[in-house]
């Protein structure tokens, strides 16, 4: 598992819903372990969300290519 910082967009347009949208949206990313909103945009009516997730781990090299030594 590996953590990741990733930023989303989220809909004011149902505030009452918003924790659920937020959860939602950072659940696609992987598991939210932490997440704050950075910045509301009040002519769009949305807001920007911080946070940090956990992912699989996803090898760069495939695992027949490595050799031990």
């Amino acid at each position: 598992m590996i953590t990741r910082f990733v930023t989303i967009e989220v809909s004011l347009t149902e505030p009452a819903d918003l924790q659920r949208s937020i959860l939602k949206a950072l659940q696609v990313q992987g598991e939210p372990l932490r997440w704050a909103v950075a910045g509301v945009d009040a002519d769009r009516q949305t807001a920007q969300i911080e946070a940090v997730v956990l992912s699989p781990t996803q090898f760069a090299i495939p695992f027949s290519s490595v050799t031990t030594v």
